[in-house]
């Protein structure tokens, strides 16, 4: 036992015990240290990853010079704009655009960009504001995935096999009254046979 205690206290055995115990502090703190930097790298990824799903703020400048004027074409509904029935409303326009100036952000260097307008001008037969609108959707879902096109009617869909006049006849013959229509759906319910046909028209 003497001998065991002696050696236990010998300078060799307390010498081992201390690079021992010096090692396990090393680890120690080399794993805390690990720690930290895996959170720090972590935190990084996700700030850059909102970064990249953030949108870009971009400022819009719609000031026309003098010069200018001639090419905005907003002067042609300016009345309908200050008219407070028409708050609401919506119009549809093509325009043009250009870089005027970037601004830079002191603190953390983030640059934001202001555009303005070239010419703008304001869409007002149906079949342009129809293929501006299509196409807007398109590009919207193209760049978001988002699908902004209204969904389909049965307006939309119903047809017949010829096709309508401008005084909504039929290859020459009149379009069917609303009592008409109602005695065809009778009678055919009456039989025991579908109110409408396959491409939605009564029968």
């Amino acid at each position: 036992m003497r001998r065991w205690l002696a050696r236990l206290l010998s300078p060799e055995v307390r010498r081992i015990t201390r690079e021992r115990n010096e090692a396990w502090a090393v680890a120690l703190r080399w794993h805390a240290t690990a720690r930290i930097h895996a959170a720090r790298a972590e935190a990084l990824a996700g700030i850059e990853n909102e970064e990249s799903t953030n949108p870009m703020a971009v400022n819009i400048s719609a000031t026309f010079t003098k010069d200018e004027k001639p090419r905005n074409g907003l002067v042609q509904i300016e009345d309908k704009l200050v008219n407070d029935d028409l708050l609401h409303a919506q119009y549809v326009v093509v325009a043009t655009i250009r870089p005027k100036r970037v601004a830079t952000d002191a603190e953390d260097g983030t640059k934001t960009p202001t555009i303005r307008f070239d010419h703008i001008e304001v869409l007002v037969d149906d079949p342009d504001v129809a293929a501006v609108r299509a196409l807007l959707a398109r590009r919207l879902k193209d760049r978001t995935g988002l699908d902004d096109t209204p969904p389909a009617t049965l307006f939309d869909v119903a047809g017949g096999d010829g096709d309508d006049d401008q005084d909504g006849e039929r290859d020459g013959v009149p379009e069917p009254s609303g009592d008409e229509l109602m005695a065809r759906r009778d009678e055919r319910k009456a039989a025991g046979l579908p109110a409408f046909s396959g491409s939605g028209d009564p029968l």
